[in-house]
């Protein structure tokens, strides 16, 4: 884990702070020392429970934050994407294939292939065809698996689990 122990948005117990952001390495391999220590200090349970729900928060808002980054750097990628495909057609029709160089660029063409098909063309396709050139996946709909079961039928190897999932809110005043 990152060592973010000053970038906290509620106080945390600095010992508490120090172990928890040590207690998993990147891999998220739990270190049994820490673990001790953690479990050793001179405090109060609740306040360990606290301290440990104070951590949780911080780092959802980090990951929170470092998401929302991440989608905006995705926006800005994609903007500079788009540019480039828009001057490389304008490049492109005004070259007309011909090669292009300078001291600092080179353009130059190279011959390929593509298979174009027509939307839709497989569904005039015989099964022959359709056998040879077609691919077809599968993957399993948990959503109507979990009705069927719901609805008492039975599906070999699904079954309904109960979790309990922890909810971290702040203090209800």
């Amino acid at each position: 884990m990152s060592k973010d122990n000053n970038m906290t948005l509620w106080e945390i117990d600095q010992s508490i702070a120090y172990l928890l952001d040590n207690l998993c390495d990147e891999d998220g391999v739990a270190d049994e020392e820490a673990l001790a220590k953690l479990q050793e200090l001179e405090l109060a349970q609740p306040v360990k429970r606290e301290a440990c729900a104070l951590f949780i928060k911080n780092r959802r808002a980090m990951a929170s934050a470092v998401r929302a980054e991440e989608m905006a750097l995705a926006v800005r990628r994609h903007r500079y994407e788009k540019d480039a495909e828009r001057v490389e057609r304008i490049l492109a029709q005004s070259l007309n294939g011909e090669r292009f160089e300078t001291p600092k660029v080179c353009v130059k063409w190279r011959k390929s292939q593509a298979v174009e098909i027509a939307d839709g063309v497989d569904m005039f396709w015989g099964d022959e065809l359709v056998d040879r050139f077609c691919v077809f996946s599968h993957r399993i709909d948990k959503q109507a698996v979990a009705e069927a079961l719901k609805r008492g039928e039975e599906v070999p190897g699904a079954q309904l689990v109960e979790r309990n999932n922890m909810i971290i809110e702040g203090a209800r005043k």
